[in-house]
């Protein structure tokens, strides 16, 4: 049982070290060590992230082509404001 802990407690910290990467900078003749996380994705959250970026770019899409609309809809809006703006100053 010890050696199984033992080898695994190793196994996980292996694949600690090896998610994590190092780059060397040097600084006036003195090097350092800066720490690079890379995390780790697996396949089925890329798939879920990917449905998600289709998804948004879909809805975008549909939000451009109802711009239009919307645009529309606000000036005859801003028109009917004016008329009973007029209408308002009329009666005063």
């Amino acid at each position: 049982m010890k050696k199984i802990i033992i080898t695994l407690a190793f196994a996980v910290i292996s694949m600690a070290a090896y998610s994590q990467t190092y780059t060397k900078i040097v600084v006036n003749g003195d090097t350092l060590l800066k720490r690079v996380y890379t995390p780790i994705t697996d396949t089925l959250k890329r798939k879920d992230i990917k449905a998600e970026i289709n998804m948004l770019k879909a809805s975008k899409q549909a939000n451009l082509e109802s711009i239009d609309i919307l645009k529309a809809l606000n000036d005859k809006h801003n028109a009917r404001l004016i008329i009973l703006n007029a209408l308002l100053l009329k009666t005063d």
